[in-house]
């Protein structure tokens, strides 16, 4: 915008090609906002200028008692009173020779000083079980006595160094590791190691990791390409099933954003700690009610079950779909699988994976095809007739999973195959009808399949409603077993 006034004019110039004249109305201006005792201070040429609180030591420490049972009422007077200081490894060299006490910044010095081998050791490991699922001290939490041996402590001793020596830049550390010959080994197992290193702990291979609770949110807005790289500003609150927070004290309300809010990454995500988000339970992510420096890994069938029917990432999946069509217009089939299958798990498919998808895609679209005609033949509903549970099993369609492929560990081929549906179907009508359908009682154990079954192709059940529909089903299928023996 053009300048509205010869102030805002005089602003916009560097105060070197200011005229005598704006200068004179740019410092009027500034001795009327600010007052004369806070224009006297010196401050900074460039920046904006805050006040900030800064700790200093009392000249004479105040008295300090050992608490009886924790009680303050009843300080132990007959002890007398404690002495400011801190941890004996903390020697003489770093404190102030103007201090009689030691104090808080004397052991800040310790913990940076090159003399102290604990601190860049501890950060080293717990770098190294980032990219290795387990730290060279697997546990990381404990370095003492009462802890795990290091598997390599010659290795675990330079790296400290090496830190030290890198000025503490944790992005050369990063580099070093992931450009070394250890980190880039293939994760393939190795019949040799099953019996000589069944636990990987020499590291003869790469270990096979799955990501944590929040990238696997992340990794699918990034293949959907429906990502808000938008930084900072407030929490936002993606969809999430509904019924969360009935089991909490107190009820709170979760109204799903929509626009770019929608889709930004989990690390802006509401959090409650009575009730946090279900996806970052579902997969291992600590609560904020414990101290947590290692996260423990699972695989379960919940996790499959979030990824195949949570709304967001059926709304990922759609989004994902879209972008294929975009990106590979031409009606190619596998040229269309190969690009999911990059944007999912960025690499190319295997033979035996494509011809796996071909069949997928093939079914599929044969589904979809017959639903579609079933659709026109199928008479509509009784408007006064009660709607279907959302949880129930007559209402679900077949719907991708992960456990048919048996690849569950990688959040990103539930996506993969969860997007295949809308790029097979045919275009649904704005307002589709719902079918009603009769229920199947299973004759065998591989009839039912609950884990490639979801809501009706317009809506996704819970994950919870849809556990409950698989145990039900589970016990339907013992009793047929056991009347067949």
């Amino acid at each position: 915008q053009q300048p509205t006034d010869a102030y805002t004019m005089a602003l916009k110039l560097a105060a070197a090609v200011r005229s005598e004249e704006q200068r004179k109305m740019v410092k009027a201006a500034f001795e009327k906002a600010v007052p004369k005792e806070k224009a006297e201070k010196p401050h900074p040429v460039d920046g904006q200028v805050v006040d900030l609180m800064v700790m200093q030591d009392l000249a004479k420490p105040r008295p300090t008692f050992l608490l009886q049972r924790g009680d303050y009422t009843r300080p132990d007077q007959k002890a007398g009173p404690l002495q400011p200081g801190v941890i004996a490894a903390v020697n003489s060299t770093f404190r102030n020779p103007n201090t009689e006490f030691h104090n808080r910044l004397d052991l800040a010095r310790w913990l940076v000083s090159a003399e102290n081998p604990l601190t860049p050791r501890v950060t080293m490991n717990r770098v190294w079980m980032r990219y290795f699922g387990r730290g060279i001290v697997e546990t990381d939490e404990d370095f003492g006595t009462q802890g795990a041996a290091p598997t390599h402590p010659e290795l675990l001793d330079w790296l400290g160094r090496e830190f030290i020596r890198q000025a503490w830049s944790m992005k050369a550390m990063h580099r070093l590791i992931v450009t070394s010959a250890t980190y880039r080994q293939a994760s393939k197992a190795r019949p040799d190691l099953a019996e000589k290193d069944p636990r990987n702990l020499w590291l003869a291979r790469q270990e096979r990791v799955r990501v944590e609770a929040e990238i696997v949110r992340d990794a699918a807005l990034s293949a959907s390409g429906l990502l808000d790289e938008t930084i900072g500003g407030p929490s936002v609150h993606p969809p999430q099933p509904d019924g969360v927070y009935s089991f909490t004290q107190t009820g709170k309300k979760w109204t799903a954003d929509t626009g770019p809010n929608r889709f930004r990454r989990a690390l802006y995500t509401m959090y409650y700690r009575s009730a946090p988000y279900p996806l970052f339970g579902t997969f291992d992510a600590p609560d904020f009610q414990t101290v947590c420096t290692r996260r423990p890994r699972s695989d379960t069938p919940l996790q499959a079950l979030t990824v195949a029917n949570d709304p967001a990432f059926t709304e990922l999946a759609q989004g994902l779909a879209v972008r294929v069509l975009r990106e590979v217009p031409a009606v190619d089939a596998d040229a269309r699988i190969r690009r999911a299958f990059a944007l999912c798990l960025c690499r190319d498919p295997g033979e035996k994976e494509l011809a796996i998808l071909r069949r997928y895609h093939a079914a599929q679209l044969a589904d979809f095809t017959a639903d579609a005609e079933g659709r026109k033949k199928t008479p509509l509903p009784h408007p006064r007739a009660k709607p279907r549970a959302r949880g129930s099993l007559r209402a679900h369609r077949r719907r991708p999973h992960a456990f048919q492929h048996g690849q569950f560990h990688h959040p990103g081929v539930g996506m993969l195959v969860s997007a295949m549906h809308p790029f097979s179907c045919p275009k649904p009508s704005p307002k589709p009808a719902t079918i009603q359908r009769s229920r199947v009682r299973p004759k065998s154990l591989a009839t039912p399949n609950v884990a490639g079954r979801a809501a009706s192709s317009r809506e996704c059940a819970s994950p919870i409603q849809i556990l409950s529909d698989s145990r039900r089903l589970g016990r339907q299928c013992r009793h047929r077993l056991r009347d067949d023996v």
